[in-house]
């Protein structure tokens, strides 16, 4: 391999380090903590932030239209008196008409030589102040021939003659973006904040729409101008903040996040309703077999005894059997496995999951937890059933909605009136997602009670990228029983609609083009997005839950260790770095330098790669990255060494370089590969903190063999070929 090539290969790895280090980097250092908990927030919460804030927004750019006239917004004093004066276009006109006597006599007595000290700045600026708040100058006939944009004209006419007098602030503004526009040479207005720097773009466009030709004037004025009407201009900014707060939300995937013991994180306590889904002990077998049975002599001379609902009650009551102890103990372990499961794929994050009691588990997630993604996963029933739709009864309920808007829903969320529905129909809610990812009712529909397929034939559900709409979709692979019934599903009721229902909700429906026998299902959702789907696909690939789970509490725990035991740990980590420096600057010299490079780019290496799964740093985790240290020094030793034997039977510094790199690399895959066989063994086998440390103990391995072996390497004979080096500086003892 040519050194070109290698360097290449390291200029590409430190790319590629940097791009996946940098949401980290920007996670901790430009990001504020008001938005750090803003993103954990629910979408809900997110939702009515946002709307609320773009509207406080909008209010403050309200406010600085009705500041004065400062020296700041006259660009020209001297053209604007010169030009009132000598009347050459219309505005200039009008403006003379309504200017004070004081001004007249300022513009009448101005000539091009004179000079405009501050008393006439102040006269001018007080005189424009004093048009700027008073009542509407604008009047339609002396305005008819000045160009002007469609709205500033629209609102001016709509102020002209209004039925009740306006406040005062709504003439300041019409004033303001009047004067601003027929005056451009002139005035400038308040300049656009610098936090309001996303609009510029659309003042851009405003000005292109108008073809104009002149400056582009980044102005409060220019940016009402630049929308047709107010909501128009709080959607953008909705638009803007929201993607600004989801992008956050999305960048917290993708960080190396700290750990309970150091920052805390969430705790959540979850009850087992062991009395509701449990299953009837031959209940309805026995309620068959004794319908069947002939009625005795006594029964048929007192007649068919009508069966009331609180008697059917009672005996549904009767046919459902307690559940035992045993049975609570075996379903609580198959509720922690299946809770296990579905957190542990949300990253290598060391949840610590717990029973409390028979009924009661306990989670604990680091770092700002996302309470919604919790719920949606942690509580995901995962009850994926595919219906076919009823389009008359869909039909019949559009129509009776139509007909009571307002009326069509009891207390309890259920229609009044269901007399269209046949005994083997349900309505149910269609879905699809808005823009902050949360599901909106868009409709209803009305599918078959029983379903054509259920989800439990599910045997691998994936997510992957439909390649005309580059939208998430989730495939998965039916068994063998699963493959044949929707395969006879989808025959039977060829041209039909299809619905696909998580969770009795309507989320996709398609008609059935065809017969669908290769036990392939792809569910693609209205602006589902990629976590939703690979929440979903979690849930699938894990199983659902047998009972349902309810959150009965959740709260923010406190760092486990205390603000003193981490300091002393960082310190300690931070000690332990810098003597290891130190030493092999002091013992190896030049090559210890070059020791020190390869060891501080292993740094970047690891944080890269634990950030790119999500990594959540503890305190065993930081051990983890202290021991790697030694282990990184320790292979840079053997090599060293190599090269010094080398180096005194008296070859050349580029030829024992060689031999000493080639030499040593059998020795340190020997000790790497029984180091990583035991934490791979811990990595599979551990949870939780054990866990954290065997996944860094790996990285480590690998970053440190590709720093020692092809890092040093290269730094070696870039000192040799470039710099000619020809002494080796590996110790006091050897320089020559």
């Amino acid at each position: 391999m040519s050194k070109r090539f290698r360097f290449f290969i390291v200029l590409a790895t430190l790319i590629i380090a940097g791009f996946f280090l940098f949401p980290t980097y920007k996670w901790y250092v430009l990001v504020s903590q008001e938005k750090k908990q803003l993103s954990a927030s629910t979408k809900d919460y997110i939702r009515d932030y946002v709307e609320s804030k773009s509207k406080d927004y909008q209010k403050d750019l309200g406010e600085l239209l009705k500041k004065p006239y400062t020296i700041a917004n006259l660009k020209n004093i001297p053209l604007l008196l010169e030009r009132i004066r000598n009347e050459e276009k219309p505005q200039y006109a009008f403006l003379k008409k309504i200017i004070s006597e004081r001004m007249s006599r300022l513009v009448q007595e101005y000539h091009k030589d004179m000079v405009i000290d501050e008393n006439i700045e102040e006269d001018v600026i007080s005189e424009l102040n004093s048009i700027l708040e008073g009542k509407l100058f604008y009047d339609p006939d002396s305005f008819k021939d000045v160009a002007m944009t469609k709205r500033t004209r629209n609102t001016a006419n709509a102020l002209h003659s209004p039925e009740e007098e306006p406040a005062k602030n709504k003439y300041i503004r019409i004033n303001r973006t009047i004067i601003e526009e027929v005056f451009p040479e002139e005035t400038e207005d308040i300049l656009l904040p610098l936090e309001f720097s996303y609009l510029k773009k659309n003042i851009r466009q405003y000005y292109k729409s108008i073809k104009w030709k002149g400056k582009v004037h980044y102005t409060v004025t220019s940016l009402f101008k630049s929308f047709i009407n107010d909501s128009e201009m709080l959607e953008v900014m909705e638009d803007h903040l929201r993607n600004d707060i989801l992008a956050l939300k999305d960048m917290r995937t993708g960080i190396l996040e700290a750990g309970l013991d150091l920052l805390g994180g969430m705790k959540v306590t979850m009850e087992i309703d062991f009395t509701a889904g449990q299953k009837k002990v031959e209940g309805t077998e026995a309620k068959d077999k004794s319908q069947g049975e002939e009625k005795t002599a006594e029964e048929s001379e007192a007649g068919d005894e009508p069966v009331t609902e609180a008697k059917e009650e009672e005996e549904e009551k009767e046919r459902v059997r307690p559940i035992s102890e045993e049975e609570k103990e075996m379903e609580m372990k198959k509720v922690l496995e299946i809770l296990n499961n579905r957190i542990d794929q949300f990253g290598v994050t060391e949840p610590q999951i717990r029973s409390q009691g028979n009924n009661r588990i306990i989670v604990e997630l680091p770092g700002l937890a996302d309470p919604e993604r919790i719920r949606r996963v942690i509580l995901g029933k995962g009850r994926l059933n595919f219906h076919i739709i009823n389009e008359e009864g869909t039909e019949a309920l559009t129509n009776y909605i139509k007909q009571h808007p307002n009326d069509y829903l009891d207390e309890n969320k259920q229609l009044k009136d269901t007399s269209f529905l046949s005994m083997d129909t349900v309505w149910r809610e269609v879905v699809e997602k808005d823009k902050y990812g949360i599901d909106q009712r868009k409709g209803f529909a009305v599918i078959e009670k029983e379903p054509g397929l259920s989800g439990e034939f599910i045997e691998t559900a994936t997510v992957q990228y439909d390649t005309q709409t580059m939208r998430p979709i989730v495939t998965f692979n039916l068994d063998d029983k699963g493959t044949k019934d929707f395969g006879d599903l989808t025959t039977e009721h060829e041209g039909d609609m299809l619905a696909v229902v998580l969770d009795d909700k309507v989320k996709f429906s398609a008609r059935i083009s065809e017969p669908i026998k290769n036990g392939r299902v792809m569910v693609r959702g209205q602006g589902i997005g990629y976590q939703e789907a690979s929440d979903l696909a979690l849930i699938l690939r894990t199983g659902s839950l047998r009972y349902p789970l309810e959150i009965i509490a959740q709260e923010a725990v406190g760092a486990s260790l205390g603000e003193d035991a981490i300091r002393q740990g960082i310190y300690a980590m931070v000690l332990g770095i810098f003597l290891v420096i130190g030493f092999m600057l002091i013992y190896y010299r030049g090559g210890g330098l070059i020791a020190d490079i390869a060891l501080l780019l292993n740094f970047v290496l690891m944080a890269a790669a634990l950030s790119v799964f999500n990594f959540t740093l503890t305190l065993p985790s930081i051990a983890g990255f202290i021991l790697t240290v030694g282990m990184a020094v320790d292979a840079n030793v053997i090599i060293f060494e190599r090269i010094k034997e080398e180096y005194k039977i008296g070859k050349s510094r580029k030829a024992a370089i060689k031999a000493g790199f080639s030499k040593a690399f059998l020795t340190i895959l020997d000790a790497n590969i029984t180091t990583g066989i035991a934490a791979i063994a811990l990595a599979f086998f551990g949870k939780g903190a054990i866990q954290g440390f065997a996944v860094v103990l790996i990285f480590g391995i690998v970053c440190s063999m590709f720093t020692a072996l092809f890092v040093a390497r290269l730094l070696f004979d870039f000192v040799t070929e470039v710099f000619g080096a020809t002494r080796l500086s590996l110790s006091w003892r050897i320089t020559g």
